[in-house]
């Protein structure tokens, strides 16, 4: 006789077994009694019984051990699972909180830079030099953004230079040689680098000596080149360290000690 189906479920230590009936799967079921000893003999670790709703009758086991075991697995499985999604709750908690945060920090990032424009700008409208050029510089940072802003970022950079602050005055230069948001320019170029270089601006210098030395608005003048790269280099520039070496490895000995010499006679001279 075939075997029914069963069905485990492990409550604490103790097993408690329900067997469904193999032909209506009822649980609605009684133990029966062996009809003869060979029959109990040949089917070890089970045990008759008789289904109450079809009157039907079954053999079913009784070690439900592997039941057992299946409910663990089961049991195992849901555990992880339960753990998995409390972990993913509490991912998703701490990124919420770390969005929140982090919105909170944009804005008020956002706050201070409006009240740091604001303040800017009124020490802009006074005159101050310095403000100026900040200005002049936060409206070019994106210059593939609004036309007006760009004109605008100028003009305060323009304000800048004429109220001598030299690092506008490189700014200007640097727009006038590339020609990005202003018409290019390599005349207006060198007379901005010229200016901030005079000033002793080691940037104005650095970009001087590049004109010099590639020949750009003047005539090609690689000792002009050497001296105005060593000045800023002297001022910690290490752009023009190493540019001034490459133009020194191509001068011969009397020039570069002509160079070096003027380097110092100029570097003497008071910033205009």
């Amino acid at each position: 006789m075939a075997l029914g189906i069963m069905l485990g479920f492990k409550n604490s230590s103790l097993h408690r077994s329900k067997v469904l009936c193999l032909h209506c799967h009822s649980a609605n079921i009684r133990r029966s009694k062996w009809l003869s000893q060979t029959e109990k003999n040949t089917h070890p670790k089970s045990a008759p019984y008789r289904c109450l709703d079809c009157s039907k009758r079954f053999i079913g086991s009784t070690d439900f051990s592997h039941l057992s075991q299946k409910s663990l697995i089961i049991t195992r499985i849901l555990l992880a699972a339960s753990l998995l999604v409390g972990l993913l709750i509490l991912m998703f908690v701490i990124i919420g909180n770390s969005s929140s945060s982090l919105s909170s920090q944009s804005s008020a990032a956002f706050l201070n830079n409006a009240e740091n424009n604001s303040a800017r700008m009124k020490a802009a409208e006074k005159g101050d030099a310095q403000a100026q050029f900040e200005l002049g510089q936060s409206l070019l940072q994106n210059m593939e953004g609004n036309p007006e802003d760009t004109a605008m970022g100028v003009l305060w950079l323009r304000k800048a230079a004429s109220n001598g602050n030299s690092s506008a005055m490189v700014a200007l230069g640097r727009l006038a040689k590339n020609g990005v948001g202003v018409l290019q320019s390599y005349v207006q170029a060198l007379e901005w680098m010229q200016a901030a270089a005079n000033k002793g601006n080691p940037e104005g210098m650095l970009e001087l000596g590049r004109l010099y030395r590639d020949g750009v608005a003047v005539p090609k003048d690689t000792v002009l080149a050497y001296i105005w790269l060593n000045r800023s280099a002297a001022l910690h520039n290490r752009s023009a360290a190493q540019e001034r070496d490459l133009i020194a490895n191509g001068l011969n000995a009397d020039k570069l000690k002509e160079a070096q010499s003027l380097s110092v006679s100029a570097s003497k001279a008071k910033p205009q």
